[in-house]
């Protein structure tokens, strides 16, 4: 039985946006999931509607197996802890993570000893005659989620609870609410923006996009897997690069991935040239990630490019201590914010229609590039990669490259992402799932 369990979620504000758009999602006892995803994705009406503090237009929520649609908040066993602090100032450490159990117990040596076991699972046990005023931003927290668990909910709800903290002190406390969460058993759902946040603490990531889930899967495979053309721009650091490619193919021939003023090459006989002749001509969005890339000695002269090889030349060089991220200008069409904007469309609907909320009008599903329809960045996802230009990783120590040079790279074609017109994924015969060395296979 599911700890948490959406089943067709739906909120919808009067006169305003569809904040949450038919949600499903089932989260087992025990389970730290993170929300991701941009600002306004719907993250936060989520944990809302599971605290109780929103009713959904449409849908059902249960907990536990129960269904709480008509169950007000404070009977549904839900502790949630917000981007503020939100602490009585007038009372110390103790007294208020000891306050939500004056109302459930009279005996104050219980509560007492609820406190100080609370105090210290979370490490301020020390503080508890302190006031807030004399907390720092990470012992405020600490205090917070005291606060939240005392009661020992049967569920655990996070929005943001580190936007507030610095870098130092949020890099700690991410374990420790992973520990927490694990010691107390209670299935979490953790809203954040934040990509290492979602990585580093999560059992299962479910990426959201203008309330719709875009995927849901374990760190590893949302990364390395992306379903859909959105996953693979936001999820990353840096993100994928995209591209607007042409594809040809045929049964002898092989296939070639048209970048423009570059090529890739799948010889005749492999599987995936015959699964790239069914989209002979086609227009499709190639994304290319970092670790798909490997810096090759370029030949003398330079010779005409064959197979997976991609020349371009340095326009920036980033320096972070262990490696350099460099930018490759190899001349490609980059797949901007303005030309496209694409949702999932309704079986049997024209690529060209946009599927929109109950009583708004349709609109193009995106404006037509020199390559046709193609999926893009979304523009919250932050400031978009230098245009036309791949992502590599030089590991160092060891020759750094400089602006202006020119640099090859091999592309690992079993690593790189094709996507149609609607964003889905399109999966080659040989593609496999590449993981870090230091992260467990499925």
């Amino acid at each position: 039985m599911s700890a948490i369990s959406l089943e067709g979620v739906r909120k919808e504000y009067p006169g305003g946006p569809i904040a949450v758009d038919g949600i499903d999602l089932e989260v087992a006892e025990g389970e730290f999931v993170v929300l991701l995803g941009p600002t306004g994705c719907g993250k936060t009406t989520i944990l809302r509607l599971v605290a109780g503090l929103d009713d959904p237009t449409a849908g059902h929520i249960r907990l536990g197996g129960r269904l709480v649609d008509q169950v007000p908040a404070h009977d549904r066993q839900v502790a949630m802890v917000f981007q503020d602090f939100a602490l009585y100032p007038h009372l110390s450490v103790a007294e208020n993570i000891g306050f939500p159990l004056h109302h459930e117990i009279s005996d104050h040596a219980e509560v007492t000893r609820r406190v100080a076991a609370i105090a210290r699972l979370v490490g301020v046990e020390h503080l508890l005659n302190h006031r807030p005023e004399q907390l720092s931003g990470g012992q405020r927290q600490r205090v917070a989620m005291a606060r939240a668990v005392v009661r020992r909910p049967a569920v655990f709800l996070l929005d943001e609870p580190l936007s507030n903290v610095d870098a130092a002190v949020r890099a700690e406390l991410r374990g420790e609410i992973v520990s927490i969460a694990r010691g107390l058993g209670v299935a979490t759902l953790y809203v954040t923006h934040d990509q290492t946040e979602a990585m580093t603490m999560a059992d299962r990531i479910v990426v959201l996009r203008r309330g719709r889930v875009q995927q849901i899967g374990p760190p590893w495979q949302v990364y390395a897997d992306p379903q859909r053309v959105f996953v693979a721009a936001f999820v990353g650091t840096p993100p994928a690069r995209l591209f607007a490619v042409a594809v040809y193919a045929g049964p002898e021939q092989g296939a070639v991935i048209d970048l423009g003023d570059q090529v890739l090459r799948v010889p005749a006989g492999d599987p995936r040239a015959a699964a790239l002749a069914a989209y002979h001509t086609s227009r499709l969005t190639l994304g290319i990630r970092p670790e798909a890339l490997t810096v090759v000695p370029e030949p003398a002269g330079a010779p005409e490019q064959t197979g997976t090889t991609l020349r371009g030349r340095v326009v920036h060089v980033e320096h972070l201590g262990n490696e350099v991220l460099a930018q490759l200008d190899i001349g490609a069409v980059p797949v901007a914010p303005a030309d496209s904007q694409l949702e999932p469309v309704t079986p049997g609907a024209l690529t060209e229609t946009l599927v929109r909320p109950a009583g708004q009008r349709t609109r193009a599903a995106t404006t037509r590039t020199r390559y046709g329809l193609s999926p893009a960045y979304e523009p919250n996802a932050g400031h978009p990669p230098p245009p036309g230009t791949l992502a590599i990783r030089v590991p160092l120590p060891g020759p750094i490259p400089g602006k202006g040079d020119l640099v090859a790279v091999s592309v690992d074609l079993d690593r790189i992402f094709l996507f149609g017109h609607s964003g889905e994924r399109i999966r080659l015969p040989s593609h496999s799932v590449h993981l870090p060395p230091s992260l467990p296979g499925p």
